[in-house]
């Protein structure tokens, strides 16, 4: 019976801390400030922080252009060179295989040189310049 009895107090005083004259329960003003300001400061954060990874992401995109204009003057140069075929050809035909793909990809890649001789590559992606270079296989400035 005294377990009973306790429990019965018990319940009593939980419900009297969460009722206070009839008046119902809710979050004051203050906290409600407090939590507005709270996610204001972890925005503010959040959009400090997202900025540098958009750069560093246009970056290795660049960076990324720069790697498959490299790939793509090489296998050009090989299928050249095993056919017999001239090698002072211009390398921006060349670039412009490089795929860029997306609806509203501003990016770009500029090659400069031929294929017998040292090639300066330049990708952008949406105003971030990353300058490169191919070095021909038969160039003597290697």
């Amino acid at each position: 019976m005294t377990f009973f009895c306790k429990y019965k107090q018990l319940s009593q005083k939980i419900r009297q801390r969460y009722v206070h004259d009839g008046l119902q329960g809710g979050f004051t003003l203050i906290e409600l400030i407090a939590v507005f300001v709270l996610l204001s400061i972890l925005s503010i954060v959040a959009v400090q922080s997202y900025f540098p990874l958009l750069n560093d992401s246009r970056l290795h995109g660049a960076q990324t252009l720069i790697a498959s204009a490299q790939t793509q003057l090489s296998l050009e140069f090989a299928r050249r060179a095993t056919a017999g075929l001239a090698l002072d050809t211009d390398s921006q035909p060349i670039c412009q295989w490089v795929v860029i793909d997306g609806a509203d990809a501003a990016a770009s890649i500029l090659c400069t040189g031929n294929l017998d001789e040292n090639v300066a590559i330049t990708a952008t992606i949406d105003g971030k310049d990353v300058a490169g270079a191919w070095v021909s296989p038969v160039s003597s400035g290697s």
